[in-house]
């Protein structure tokens, strides 16, 4: 189920040997996402992962 905070970025690359094809999956409710490559000439990858803050830097003095 998509939310109001989840994006969806499809995407893609040509060059002169091969197609790429790019989609990648942002949650940031939910706080994932998703990246798949699918190439003619190659095997397809995904990568999957979870979206979190950053700690902030601690105050040096």
């Amino acid at each position: 189920m998509k939310g109001k905070h989840d994006f969806q970025i499809d995407a893609e690359v040509k060059t002169n040997n091969d197609r790429y094809r790019l989609s990648l999956s942002v949650g940031l409710e939910g706080g994932f996402s998703s990246l798949t490559i699918i190439s003619n000439n190659r095997s397809s990858i995904s990568y999957n992962g979870e979206i979190i803050a950053p700690d902030k830097p601690k105050d040096n003095k």
